[in-house]
């Protein structure tokens, strides 16, 4: 039976692939040997522990496999949900629309600079994580006549110098250490009414609304143009999913979009408008498969780490594409590079587990000694070094990914 992505929903994560996966190894003989009514009570509760057992070591085992499949099912998810435009409910006035945005957060004065919002709401929410000292929102509405590609740009220029003018308006409270350093996040929302779209400017609208839209995940714009000639509304509906980490600020702003314009609901649009599928990732493909492709795609990784360790002398220091692999001793290292040639300047994941010949946790001491060796490794190509998270060369794939170029 074949299992397309688009069909994915409780089997989006971990542990519903592993049992999904194992059922027919593992639990299937066990559901059968507990249903035989002459079989013993202690055989089903020792069949029975011994599934759970067997389900632990499963995952284990294959936990970046797993991790890789729930991240590349939620991208596909996000993918299939998002569309170039959406119909307006045909129950849904304008006036309805404004009256919701009125009734959100306060009301603030805008700049004297032209064109002008005719409403500027602002709100501040309390950030519960250590990712970010607060959440601020604020939602600015336009009506224009005729929206050209001028009129989009200064009304988009206008909302965002109102945006960095309530920046900072509420102060944070009661903040922790790790908060104190974490930045403030903000998500303006720009709702413009359009009584028509020029022609030229409809076939790209898409595109634009997608430009100079921030990070997404402490900074985001999202300009949403409502086109009332044809009924249509257009705007970044592109979800980024939630991994465990931070949760993108942008994420808000579409809530706050279809709180205010849908009325909570979005109805799809048709299949014409769907987004182009992800590079490398054919939704038409099952599970299987991909589950196959991704195993055999890390166990050749691991090896081509492996041969590279054994090639290296004591205190090599080789840079490949966008890994850097260095041997201290009998064991190796690999971490993740990012370089700016114009800044002149080296991102480096943080040295915190020995890669070879197998994964172990790196002392203090010897993580010391190798930020040393890699700062002078660079320092003599004239570059200066940061050593940054994991989680940050996360986000910078899956950036990647979303823009078609996996491994960038």
């Amino acid at each position: 039976m074949k299992y397309e992505f688009s069909k994915i929903k409780e089997r989006n994560t971990v542990q519903g692939f592993a049992l999904y996966r194992c059922h027919r190894w593992l639990f299937l003989p066990a559901v059968v040997v507990c249903c035989l009514p002459f079989v013993p009570e202690l055989v089903k509760v020792l069949t029975f522990i011994l599934c759970c057992f067997g389900l632990v070591y499963y995952i284990i085992q294959n936990i970046l496999v797993l991790m890789g499949i729930d991240m590349c099912t939620a991208l596909v998810h996000c993918q299939n949900k998002a569309r170039t435009q959406y119909p307006l409910p045909a129950h849904r006035t304008m006036e309805q629309m404004e009256e919701s945005i009125s009734r959100y957060g306060r009301k603030c004065k805008p700049l004297p600079k032209s064109p002008q919002p005719s409403a500027l709401r602002y709100r501040f929410q309390p950030s519960f994580t250590f990712f970010a000292k607060g959440i601020e929102k604020v939602v600015a509405t336009y009506h224009v006549s005729l929206l050209d590609q001028e009129a989009y740009r200064e009304i988009f220029n206008s909302a965002t110098s109102n945006s960095l003018v309530l920046t900072g308006t509420v102060k944070p409270r009661f903040l922790d250490k790790e908060q104190k350093k974490a930045p403030l996040n903000r998500v303006t929302v720009i709702v413009i009414f359009a009584q028509r779209v020029e022609a030229q400017l409809r076939g790209r609208l898409y595109e634009e609304v997608c430009k100079r839209c921030g990070d997404e995940y402490d900074v985001s714009i999202l300009p949403c143009v409502i086109d009332l000639e044809h009924r249509t509304c257009v705007f970044n509906s592109l979800v980024i999913p939630y991994y465990g980490f931070q949760y993108a600020v942008k994420n808000r702003g579409i809530r706050l979009v279809k709180r205010f314009v849908f009325g909570g609901r979005i109805k799809l649009a048709g299949n014409e408008y769907r987004l182009p599928p992800l590079k490398d990732c054919n939704p038409e493909d099952t599970l299987w498969k991909f589950w196959g492709d991704l195993r055999r795609e890390l166990k050749q990784e691991e090896k081509k780490d492996k041969r590279q360790f054994e090639k290296m002398e004591d205190g090599e220091i080789c840079l490949r594409q966008n890994a850097l692999y260095l041997k201290y001793g009998n064991k190796g290292v690999s971490l993740f590079v990012s370089m700016d040639t114009e800044k002149r300047s080296v991102e480096v994941s943080s040295v915190d587990l020995w890669e070879y010949p197998k994964s172990n946790k790196i002392s203090k001491k010897d993580a010391q000694e190798l930020e040393k060796r890699i700062r002078a490794y660079f320092a003599r190509q004239g570059y200066s070094v940061v050593f940054v998270s994991l989680e940050h060369f996360l986000e910078i794939e899956k950036e990647a990914f979303h823009n078609g170029e996996p491994g960038k």
